[in-house]
């Protein structure tokens, strides 16, 4: 067997940019962006419904549970859910990298005490990143009129 690459973030970036079929793909405008957020609001909507029906089945004895039986369910939800993060990204300008870095400094900020304790080396890396962002680096033009 050969020795594969595991997926990798930037794998499915490019998987979700060149699966990208809808109408005004690339357009940067406001239709893209609409279409995005409606898409990424009703995955989590199918994702949210899954959870629901977990909470809702009775656990039965002895058989496997609602979380087991539905857990597929789950996975494909939340792949569907990363498939429009992912183009929304890419309009963007953005890494999964990146948009994680922000996400936990700015958690590590707002929740000091519970998000553990950051080396200043990583902090450095991550207001590194905020930085770059701040100047312009991955800002893309979006047409609001579009």
């Amino acid at each position: 067997m050969a020795n594969r690459k595991p997926f990798q973030t930037e794998d499915h970036t490019d998987f979700a940019t060149r699966s990208a079929f809808y109408y005004g793909v690339g357009e940067r405008d406001r239709h893209e962006l609409a279409y995005l957020a409606m898409g990424v609001a009703g995955e989590a909507g199918e994702f949210a419904d899954v959870v629901k029906k977990i909470i809702r089945e009775p656990e039965p004895e002895g058989h496997i549970s609602a979380y087991e039986q539905r857990y597929a369910q789950l996975v494909d939800e939340l792949g569907d859910l990363l498939w429009y993060v992912s183009n929304w990204m890419n309009v963007l300008g953005l890494t999964y990298e990146e948009v994680m870095a922000l996400n936990a400094l700015k958690l590590a900020e707002r929740y000091p005490h519970n998000t553990g304790n950051f080396t200043y080396h990583q902090q450095q890396k991550l207001s590194d990143v905020r930085e770059a962002l701040a100047h312009g680096h991955g800002n893309q033009s979006i047409d609001p009129n579009g």
